[in-house]
């Protein structure tokens, strides 16, 4: 019996100390509206899934100063009742003012109360999730798609990109407790 508790021991210490080694960090990047720039990630681990969050606003038309974000923007000029459209929709234009993740458009969730996310969602407080992002050793490129031309020399403001990688002590974790469970069994 001594030793089925020193073996727990064991496992609960090691998963301890590596706890430090697998505790990911997420990275922040600022993705700038004026003249779009591309901007780069890390390196994303192969087969490791991440969260991206996207805050912020920024202006698009000084004249009109109108905003938009990761997703929506708003009718330029505003329009009552409908002042915000998803970005795809403004003015005609495919991927107006959408942030793009290597080139490609996404289909950012969006929250109304600040804890639910859904797609094709509209989020007051301009804060947007793409889940389930997996890597693939690649760093990732963000940029503004904005399909005005020399109106980008209008734009002005940035929008705030965390990449957040799914816990690895989480599944650390796992594999105590199943080593636990393992060990009671025998």
């Amino acid at each position: 019996m001594k030793s089925f508790k020193f073996s727990n021991f064991m496992v609960i210490a090691a998963a301890c100390l590596l706890f430090p080694v697998y505790q990911a960090k997420a990275e922040v990047l600022y993705v700038d509206s004026y003249l779009t720039p591309t901007v780069m990630s890390s390196p994303l681990v192969t087969g490791s899934q991440y969260t991206i969050i996207v805050t912020g606003t920024y202006v698009y038309d000084s004249y009109y100063n109108t905003l938009a974000d990761a997703e929506w923007a708003q009718n330029n000029p505003p329009i009552p009742p409908e002042p915000w459209v998803e970005n795809r929709h403004v003015a005609g234009f495919a991927d107006l003012q959408d942030l793009l993740i290597d080139e490609v458009p996404r289909d950012w969730w969006g929250t109304t109360d600040g804890e639910h996310f859904f797609p094709h969602t509209y989020s007051p407080s301009h804060e947007y999730r793409l889940y389930d992002f997996i890597g693939t050793g690649q760093p990732l490129a963000f940029r503004i798609e904005d399909s005005w031309g020399s109106a980008i020399q209008d734009n002005n403001g940035s929008l705030r990109v965390e990449i957040i990688p799914e816990p690895a002590t989480l599944l650390l974790l796992g594999l105590g407790g199943l080593a636990l469970l393992r060990k009671r069994r025998v």
